[in-house]
């Protein structure tokens, strides 16, 4: 009688099938209201980052325009070779002089550029989807391609400054050293420098994806899938920032551009990206990509 007893008791310390489903309910309950708090506060502190990362980039602009009287330009070579730095790493040399930054240099096989050192990771946004892979035999840029991006032409263009002027910071033609001096931008607080390579399109198929480490708002041209996955890690970038973006002003602030709404390619819009704080809507109308 008494062993009855003991195993009768023994069996009521376990848990029934309807209570185990209301415990699971329970914690399912718990955690969808747990896991949107702990994705914001992940979102936060990557977006902390990007903004912190711009502010760096700002102030090492700064500092560069003051020594030089002069943007980082695109492109600069090394003691006058044929070995070019790109303007991250031309920013980079100033900000630690003590890292190993190595140009792009020729492959003697190929006789085309081969290599450079990885991009610090100051100058990539954490939010970014590398846009090329990383293996070296199959991409000999790095991940120079998933930088953030420098306002190099203003509204124009390439073809623009080439044969009228350059509207942003960086230099005349797709090799030059010359960039704008420091006393060209009229208004360095409305002057976009550099922030997340972004573009905003009057096509909707172009807007909101990521563009080279050269980016500017574009008019109603057409989206070229230069190589695979090109379009599916723009649009995962994007949303991955929740399309809330920052740039970085020629005088160290960041301010964010909200890529939910639709984009308006005002006056006011146009002018904060050209040296003359000017909207040049005949340079903007006419630019392609």
């Amino acid at each position: 009688m008494n062993r009855k007893h003991a195993n009768l008791k023994v069996r009521c310390k376990g848990f029934t099938l309807i209570e185990l489903l209301v415990v699971i309910a329970i914690i399912a309950v718990l955690a969808s209201l747990l896991l949107p708090a702990f994705s914001h506060g992940k979102f936060q502190a990557k977006n902390t980052t990007c903004k912190n990362n711009l502010r760096q980039i700002g102030v090492a602009t700064q500092t560069y325009a003051s020594s030089y009287s002069s943007y980082p330009p695109l492109l600069t070579f090394v003691d006058n070779s044929a070995l070019p730095l790109e303007w991250d790493q031309v920013l980079e040399k100033e900000m630690a002089p003590e890292r190993n930054i190595s140009p792009f240099y020729s492959d003697p096989v190929s006789s085309g550029f081969y290599s450079r050192s990885r991009v610090h990771p100051s100058f990539t946004c954490p939010f970014l989807v590398p846009i090329w892979p990383l293996d070296p035999q199959r991409n000999p840029l790095g991940d120079a391609g998933s930088r953030y991006g420098y306002n190099r032409w203003g509204v124009g263009g390439t073809t623009y400054a080439n044969t009228q002027r350059n509207l942003g910071l960086g230099g005349v033609g797709v090799l030059e050293s010359h960039s704008q001096t420091d006393t060209e931008v009229v208004s360095p607080s409305d002057m976009i420098a550099f922030g997340d390579p972004f573009s905003r399109s009057l096509n909707p198929n172009r807007d909101k994806l990521h563009q080279w480490a050269d980016w500017r708002p574009t008019p109603n041209v057409q989206v070229r899938d230069s190589f695979p996955g090109f379009l599916e890690k723009s649009k995962a970038g994007a949303k991955n920032h929740r399309l809330k973006f920052n740039n970085v002003f020629c005088d160290g602030h960041v301010e964010p551009e909200d890529f939910n709404k639709p984009f308006v390619a005002s006056d006011t819009y146009l002018r904060r990206w050209n040296i003359d704080n000017q909207p040049h809507r005949d340079a903007f109308d006419n630019a392609f990509y």
